[in-house]
């Protein structure tokens, strides 16, 4: 599962799963499309990718994912890995706390 990141307006972060947003957004997405006679664009991937440009999301990356699993079940992981999770989830020097839960709980559902 992929998890995304993305600000709103007061420094609020929004933590997703991959299938999070395709519940919310894909129908919307797929309804637009087809009236719009592109049926040929409809797939998951394309949706998320749309996403991701509408919110000005980005993933977090794989490696990290993978660490931050280790580290939930007390394996050693990687302190680049945990280093650079932890600086995606600073604004102006503060920890944000809530999406750091966020994603520990996402990934600890995989």
């Amino acid at each position: 599962m992929r998890i995304f990141v993305f600000y709103e307006p007061e420094d609020r972060v929004i933590v997703l799963s991959e299938d999070e947003i395709i519940d919310e957004y894909y129908p919307f997405w797929q309804e637009r499309l087809k009236s719009q006679g592109k049926d040929y664009l409809i797939s998951y991937d394309n949706c998320i990718e749309d996403w991701k440009v509408i919110h000005y999301a980005f993933e977090i990356p794989e490696n990290l994912i993978n660490g931050l699993k280790s580290f939930s079940i007390g394996l050693s992981v990687n302190s680049n890995d945990l280093h650079m999770l932890k600086k995606l989830l600073f604004i102006d020097g503060e920890y944000l706390t809530k999406a750091g839960s966020r994603v520990i709980e996402l990934v600890e559902g995989l």
